[in-house]
C-alpha cells in the first residue's frame, strides 16, 4: 500500500512539474515568439508513450521524479543515437532539452 502511495505521490509531482514548464512557455505561445525548440518541447510533453514511460520508470522501480525523467531521457537520446536517420540523431538534442527544462522545475527553480 505504501508503495503504490509513493508511486502516486512522485508520479503526481512530475505532472505538477510537466504543467509548470508548460504554463512557463504559453506566453511565448501566445505572442507567436515560440522557437522551434520550445514548440518541439511543447510536443514532446504531450506524448503519451513518454508519459506513460516516466510514470511506469516511478511505479515500478520507486524512484524519484527526477531520477525517471533522467532515466527515460538517457534510454530515448541512446536509441535515437544509435539510428541512422538524421532527423532522429537530430532529435536528441530536443529530448535533452525538455529532460532539462522539466529537471530545472522539478528542482525548485523556475528558470531554464
Amino acid at each position: 500500500m505504501l508503495a503504490s502511495r509513493y508511486g502516486e505521490v512522485v508520479a503526481d509531482r512530475l505532472f505538477d512539474g510537466k504543467t509548470q514548464l508548460v504554463t512557463a512557455l504559453q506566453p511565448m505561445v501566445e505572442a507567436d515568439e515560440l522557437s522551434l525548440g520550445h514548440a518541439k518541447a511543447l510536443l514532446m510533453l504531450e506524448d503519451e508513450r513518454l508519459i506513460q514511460e516516466l510514470e511506469n520508470e516511478i511505479r515500478t522501480r520507486r524512484v524519484n521524479a527526477e531520477w525517471a525523467v533522467r532515466s527515460v531521457a538517457d534510454r530515448a537520446i541512446d536509441a535515437y543515437k544509435q539510428v541512422n536517420d538524421p532527423y532522429l540523431r537530430e532529435r536528441t538534442s530536443d529530448l535533452e532539452d525538455v529532460a532539462t527544462r522539466l529537471l530545472t522545475i522539478l528542482s525548485g527553480y523556475d528558470k531554464f
